[in-house]
C-alpha cells in the first residue's frame, strides 16, 4: 500500500514576506490587549487570594505590562508599598497559587493572540 500527497501553491516567497511583514503589527497590539486583559483579571485574583490582615496588601496590589519587544510582553504583579509582600508571600503564598488559579485565563490569552494575529 503506498500514500501519496502533492501540494502546490501559488503562494511565492515575497508573499510569504509580506504576509509576516504585515502579521507583526498586528501580533504586537494583540499581544499588548490580550495581555492586558489578562493581567487586571488575574490582579483581581490576588487581591482576592492576598492574606488581609491589615488589607494594605491586597489594597495596594499593583500591576505593570511592559512590550518588550514585538514577541514578547512582560506582566508584572507586585507590590512596592508594602516592603514585606515577599515574606508573605513566602510564608503565606498567595501569587503563586493566584497564577495557577488563572492558568485557563493565560492560556485562553494566548489563544486570542495567536487567533487575531493570524486572522486580522
Amino acid at each position: 500500500m503506498n500514500a501519496e500527497f502533492q501540494w502546490t501553491s501559488d503562494v511565492t516567497m515575497d508573499d510569504m514576506a509580506e504576509w509576516f511583514r504585515d502579521m507583526e503589527p498586528r501580533l504586537e497590539s494583540a499581544m499588548e490587549e490580550y495581555a492586558g486583559v489578562a493581567g487586571v483579571a488575574i490582579l483581581g485574583t490576588i487581591v482576592t487570594n492576598a492574606p488581609k490582615d491589615t488589607g494594605q496588601l491586597a489594597g495596594t496590589m499593583d500591576i505593570e505590562i511592559e512590550q518588550v519587544s514585538e514577541t514578547e510582553v512582560v506582566i508584572e504583579w507586585g507590590n512596592d508599598e508594602a516592603e514585606y509582600a515577599g515574606i508573605v508571600e513566602f510564608t503565606q503564598p498567595f501569587l503563586a497559587p493566584s497564577l495557577r488559579e488563572e492558568k485557563d485565563t493565560i492560556r485562553d490569552a494566548l489563544e486570542a493572540m495567536h487567533e487575531e494575529a493570524m486572522d486580522r
